[in-house]
């Protein structure tokens, strides 16, 4: 009974280490990219301050979002944008401007 149990515990834990995920192959990006409209003000603001990340404030209006391993393809309007997606556990974004 004693082997038994031993070899029940060996096989669970063979079956649980089989199971488990490769962190290191799995996915390190978010699976959508965000746009979020800005004002005038806030992109001067964010040109000047470019070193510094962008203030949580900004990520208030969201306009549209579309998944991250492909390109946006719809039309937006004159104005300031700021496309942000998640890479491993850091904030990626850009400001867009779109004018005539």
């Amino acid at each position: 009974m004693k082997h038994f149990l031993l070899l029940l515990i060996y096989l669970l834990t063979l079956v649980n280490l089989a199971s488990a995920q490769d962190l290191t192959r799995s996915r390190q990006t978010s699976y959508f990219t965000f746009i979020y409209k800005i004002s005038h003000t806030e992109a001067r603001m964010f040109y000047k301050n470019s070193a510094l990340p962008p203030q949580e404030k900004l990520f208030r209006a969201l306009v549209d979002s579309f998944p991250h391993d492909s390109t946006y393809r719809r039309e937006l309007p004159l104005g300031h944008y700021l496309f942000a997606f998640t890479q491993g556990n850091q904030l990626q974004y850009e400001l867009e401007t779109v004018d005539i």
